[in-house]
């Protein structure tokens, strides 16, 4: 009777583990449209007149009206504790009241994304994610151009003005660069 017992509970802890195993690998993800709405094309150059003398060179106006962008995008899963959480709610308090001028712009754009979403997966390694993060991703024509991963929010939670002092600084300084 005991031997009985014990291989029911081994065979249930085999199941439990296969169980586990499958359901944190889940369907294989494939790749997906990002949930954000691409900006749209508004700003693409006007047709070049065929006489353009004093005029700047169709290529130097092409790559003049290239639309760069910069988007924090704090990426989270379906599990979330109270500092992912502060993480979500400093990170938008540094970006809508410290760069104000760059949201209403359009150069500078906030998203929360869920990356547990088969939609949203591919974002943990396309920027080698192993926890909740605020990225900054710039782009430029509509495509990602590079990546910076903000670790240190978690070593500012306690301070919610270094905290916004270091997202706001960073997010400023990718703001100004090509």
């Amino acid at each position: 009777m005991k031997k009985n017992i014990g291989y029911g509970l081994l065979a249930f802890v085999a199941i439990s583990i296969a169980f586990a195993i499958f359901q944190e690998r889940g369907p294989a993800p494939r790749p997906a449209a990002t949930p954000e709405v691409r900006e749209t094309a508004k700003d693409e150059p006007a047709p070049v007149p065929s006489a353009t003398k004093g005029r700047a060179h169709p290529a130097k106006q092409a790559k003049a009206a290239v639309k760069r962008l910069v988007i924090a995008r704090y990426c989270h899963g379906n599990a979330r504790c109270s500092n992912c959480i502060k993480i979500e709610q400093y990170s938008r308090e540094a970006i809508e009241t410290g760069l104000r001028k760059d949201l209403d712009s359009g150069r500078l754009r906030f998203e929360v994304v869920n990356v547990e979403e088969p939609a949203n997966r591919h974002y943990v390694q396309d920027y080698g994610l192993y926890t909740k993060s605020l990225v900054l991703i710039a782009e430029a024509g509509g495509k990602e151009v590079r990546h910076k991963v903000l670790n240190d929010v978690w070593n500012r939670l306690d301070d919610k003005n270094a905290f916004i002092a270091y997202v706001k600084s960073e997010t400023a300084s990718y703001l100004k660069q090509p």
